[in-house]
């Protein structure tokens, strides 16, 4: 057992984080007494009302457990064992953390069932965090509360292969919901399991099955899925890292997130005072997951399968699919560091980053604590701690990234950090032979499944000095919202500023500012990987331009001619005209597929040169960075230039019942729909059919369409200025 039996009576180690999104709502809660837990309607997070969570295996029993609590409301919280006796009420002060010693919360199964679940309920959102503090093996974890838990996990701890004699490691299953089916498939071996050989168990509400590994055969990538939610954990009673004859060993554990919060994009910055790096897993929730650190290919995973490296320096990790990762600190006889003992902590993607964070170190003089922050690079300087900017001094870029990391030493207590942008917090410390580390919390939307990003309005005109506001909406495959995912606000153009929010239940996070000079800005809203661009133009007013068929631009409004083709000798006459993103350009086309462009639009080719079309060209459209465009054609050619893809075309049918006559493009430019002058619609990409006039007699033929902002819908007109909307 080594250094876990040198020193006895410990002082009490207690870990609170308060994760409070700026964003985040609060609703004000129950009586004192037994508390039901409120409603809790803000976005999904490690924030919530009611949780169900277990304490893991510890090599030390009985082990000393803590519920740690805090919030930013004062209010009323229970903490009980439904299985056992205990429960206790208490008051939770904002800005402060509230630490409960729980009792008859220690799991003891290899392989079975206990009543020893542990629920919170509180009458407004609190941050929960578990402790288990025996002497020398000491890790917390963060809690989920219950409106952010799935029923699909795998877990992540780690393995004694080089010094089995160590600890094993272990998972629990929460159940929350009476007559839960869990189907768990065992990554390695146990004394009662078979690798690879799936089995069920059922759980109650309240019930907690846990799992314990055979010491050498790590249980990371076993696979649990459930028939309604369940909290998992995972980590390992005693864990060497890294796995080697190191001496000695530590207790691991954090609550894992279900799959669908997994992410693509992970930005790391190393532990404070650690000698030889960090070491980290990256776990795979899709077979043929290609990861990448720092730009260079590492690993390609299947399902369930984990890449293991060390890192010197701030990295960043890529994958092609959702993955799950995890930062390491390594014991102090391998790192040599004097203060230094193993712990987890998982690195959230950086789409589930928050703008304001309040953490709690732990109390004990034992620890010296610190903060890393990872920050977009233009926020360096604005993020403050306690008030305080942290200096730009502090901070180093992140290679081309775009963001920089800072290691910042905090005095032992609560700290509020707090910047305009999203960035990623962690809080950790190290003491003789021991450590901690734990996110400061994040969003808990599902990242993994966000699939369309798009920004209302598309344009705007307010008086200099009135606020604007744009609406980002954030839907999965499915067009339905998504709830908990950051969403970073750029404005650039004649007022520079920047900001953060939140989706909320409709999946929609709202951003305002106030422009203060006459011009034009450009609004980016980025998020799960995706973006999405509107204009505000201040001080201006509406407008619109032109096109004539021997070139001629007519401008009105605020619109701007940046050109023409009027008294040019042209092969065809012009067709259309489509605008650069920010207004500032456009493109014209004619007949013969020439395209001419001005202002800032960009010149990706054209068809002028082919003179064997088989249709005249009838339209352009353009994608939403305006880097790329399509030409569409009469028979229904289509044509892509620059990032503009190739999703399909009718150019090799001879069954249309009536020419093309327009084209649309989804607001992620994935998807397009070419319209003929019968009405008949034909969809490609994303996007979606939702009607069309095919087989109706109209009083004139269809002569253009457009698409509704969100892409779920579009309008048809005619030739006399009938509309049709569908979707």
């Amino acid at each position: 057992m080594g250094k876990r039996h040198a020193i006895q009576g410990l002082a009490t180690v207690l870990l609170g984080v308060i994760a409070l999104g700026a964003s985040m709502g609060v609703e004000v809660g129950a009586a004192v007494g037994v508390v039901p837990p409120a409603q809790y309607t803000g976005p999904p997070s490690t924030v919530g009302t009611d949780f169900w969570t277990t304490f893991g295996a510890n090599q030390v029993i009985p082990t000393p457990d803590y519920i740690d609590l805090s919030g930013n409301t004062a209010t009323t919280a229970t903490v009980s064992v439904p299985g056992s006796s205990f429960t206790q009420d208490v008051a939770i002060t904002p800005g402060s953390v509230t630490s409960v010693a729980v009792t008859g919360a220690d799991m003891t199964s290899l392989d079975g069932t206990e009543n020893l679940a542990v629920h919170i309920t509180a009458g407004a959102p609190v941050s929960v965090y578990g402790l288990e503090d025996a002497p020398y093996s000491t890790d917390g974890f963060t809690a989920l509360p219950v409106t952010a838990i799935g029923t699909d996990y795998y877990a992540l701890g780690f393995d004694n292969a080089a010094n089995p004699q160590y600890g094993p490691s272990d998972l629990q299953v929460v159940g929350t919901q009476n007559g839960t089916t869990v189907t768990i498939t065992p990554s390695n071996n146990t004394a009662s399991r078979t690798a690879g050989v799936p089995f069920t168990v059922s759980l109650d509400t309240g019930q907690v099955y846990e799992l314990v590994g055979i010491s050498g055969l790590d249980l990371t990538g076993t696979h649990i899925s459930s028939s309604a939610p369940v909290s998992v954990l995972a980590g390992a009673k005693c864990a060497n890292i890294p796995s080697g004859q190191y001496g000695a060993c530590n207790y691991i554990a954090e609550q894992m997130p279900p799959t669908t919060q997994w992410g693509k994009d992970f930005v790391t910055e190393p532990l404070a005072t650690r000698t030889l790096g960090d070491t980290f897993r990256v776990l795979a929730d899709t077979n043929a997951t290609t990861v990448t650190i720092d730009g260079a290919t590492v690993a390609t995973l299947d399902a369930g399968q984990f890449f293991e490296t060390r890192l010197t320096a701030a990295s960043v990790i890529h994958a092609t699919a959702p993955v799950l990762v995890a930062q390491y600190s390594d014991g102090t006889s391998f790192d040599g560091a004097p203060n230094a003992d193993p712990s987890e902590m998982l690195i959230p993607p950086d789409q589930q980053f928050l703008n304001s964070y309040t953490v709690a170190t732990a109390p004990d003089s034992r620890f010296t604590n610190h903060l890393n922050v990872v920050a977009p690079n233009a926020e360096v300087g604005s993020v403050v701690v306690d008030g305080v900017a942290i200096g730009t001094g502090s901070f180093t870029a992140i290679g081309s990234s775009g963001f920089s990391g800072a290691q910042v030493e905090v005095s032992l207590g609560s700290h509020t950090v707090s910047g305009p942008q999203s960035f990623g917090l962690s809080v950790y410390g190290f003491g003789a032979a021991d450590a901690y580390s734990e996110p400061g919390g994040y969003a808990a939307g599902q990242v993994a499944n966000a699939t369309y990003l798009s920004l209302s309005p598309m344009s705007q005109y307010p008086a200099v000095g009135v606020q604007a506001c744009v609406t980002a909406l954030i839907e999965d495959q499915g067009h339905l919202p998504l709830a908990g995912i950051g969403v970073s606000f750029a404005v650039t153009g004649a007022n520079p500023t920047n900001g953060f929010a939140s989706t909320q239940a409709d999946g929609r996070a709202r951003y305002c500012y106030t422009g203060t000079a006459k011009g034009l800005d450009t609004v980016t809203a980025t998020a799960a990987g995706l973006t999405a661009k509107s204009v505000v133009d201040y001080g201006g007013q509406h407008g619109y331009r032109l096109a004539a068929g021997d070139g001629g631009v007519f401008a009105f409004g605020t619109a701007q001619p940046f050109g023409t083709m009027a008294g040019n000798s042209l092969n065809g006459p012009e067709v259309g005209v489509a605008a650069t993103p920010d207004g500032q350009g456009y493109w014209l086309v004619a007949a013969d597929g020439g395209v001419f462009a001005f202002g800032d639009a960009g010149f990706f080719g054209s068809l002028g040169d082919q003179l064997e079309l088989n249709a005249p060209i009838v339209g352009i459209a353009t994608t939403q960075d305006g880097q790329g465009y399509w030409l569409v054609a009469a028979d229904g050619g289509v044509f892509a230039f620059g990032d503009a893809q190739f999703l399909g075309s009718l150019g090799d049918r001879a069954d249309l019942n009536a020419p093309i006559v327009g084209m649309a493009v989804t607001p992620d430019s994935k998807g397009y729909w070419l319209v003929a002058a019968d009405g008949g619609v034909f969809a490609y990409g994303d996007a979606t059919f939702c009607g069309s006039l095919a087989g109706i007699a109209t009083n004139a033929p269809v002569v253009a369409m457009a698409r509704s902002v969100d892409g779920l819908g579009y309008w048809l007109v005619g030739a006399d200025g009938g509309v049709f909307a569908y979707g």
